[in-house]
This record gives C-alpha cells, structure tokens and sequence, in this order.
C-alpha cells in the first residue's frame, strides 16, 4: 500500500524534519552579515545573454506565407519575355519559367525540329504581318503514349528549348 493513500491521512511519523538536523540549516542568513558575495553582475546584461540564448536555441524565425510572397518576388532579376510564347496554345508567365528557359526562348526562330515533332509557329496578332507578335511550341501530347515518350527525351521544357536552339545552329552561349 502506498505511503500516503487516500482513505489514510499522513502520521506525524511520516513527515520529514527540517529542524535539529544539522545538515539541513533552514536560517535565512546563510552567509552571515559579512560574508555575503559581490553581485556585480549587470541585469540587463543578464536578460540580453538569456534572450540571446534563447533565440539561438529556437532557430530561425518561422515565415508566413503572405509574408513570403511580398519579399520574394517571383520576377525579381528575371528578364522580360518581350513578346508571347505558348506552349501547345497556354500562354506562358514570366513567373512560371527559369532564367534559362527564357534566355533560350529568346533565341527560338520558327520551324520545325526533332523530326518534326516540335513545330515553332509564328502567331501574328496585330497589324505588323513582317514581325511576329508571338511564338507557339507544338508538339504531339494527345495520348499518354505521346506524353510519356516525350517525358522521356525531354524531362523538362528547358532541355526542349535546348535542343531546340541547337538544332537551329544559333549558339545558346553567345546569345
């Protein structure tokens, strides 16, 4: 049975004594009057060492999400597209691309490569029928068969365009 149960209520027996035992001084001058020690000790400097302590034991801050989205623009150091680009007829946002793809976009001229699986159209929206107003990638995605032998040559739209500008014969590093 437990020492201190419920239906039984503690025996004088059972409570420890502070008092008379010699090793247990409960006097509130423990030092003496004369043998106290200096407390030099700057409080604010000791609140600004535990503060200090304590943020480095937490890690960094946790960013919201609105937060994040006003200071990390998604177009920040990103070059202008100049004039649209589709992708089998969805327009593309500069938010949405890499500097490279963009760069590489850039250099496409109409035509067709890869054996003719990737076709660039010229789509000419305005007056100005000598200039295209924007360029179309095509390419065979209907069935999942398409989709997947595509996926597999080309993992992403960037190593497309890639392929794209060095077939046309432009050099992508001197542009």
């Amino acid at each position: 049975m437990p020492r201190f149960a419920k239906s039984e209520p503690p025996t004088p027996d059972d409570t420890p004594i502070l008092s008379g035992d010699p090793d247990l001084d409960t006097s509130d001058d423990l030092f003496g009057e004369d043998d106290s020690p200096a407390l030099d000790v700057n409080v604010s400097q000791l609140a600004g060492a535990i503060v200090t302590a304590v943020n480095a034991a937490q890690g960094p801050r946790k960013i919201e999400a609105d937060e994040y989205q006003r200071t990390r623009s998604a177009h920040r150091g990103k070059p202008a597209l100049g004039r649209k680009f589709y992708q089998n007829g969805i327009l593309l946002s500069r938010r949405q691309l890499t500097h490279e793809a963009i760069r590489l976009l850039h250099l496409l001229r109409p035509g067709s490569y890869d054996n003719a699986t990737i076709h660039v159209v010229p789509l000419r929206e305005g007056n100005n029928r000598n200039q295209p107003d924007a360029l179309d990638v095509r390419y065979s995605n209907k069935s999942v068969d398409d989709r997947m032998a595509f996926k597999s040559k080309f993992p992403t739209f960037e190593h497309m365009l890639r392929a794209i500008v060095k077939e046309s014969g432009i050099d992508p590093l001197a542009a």
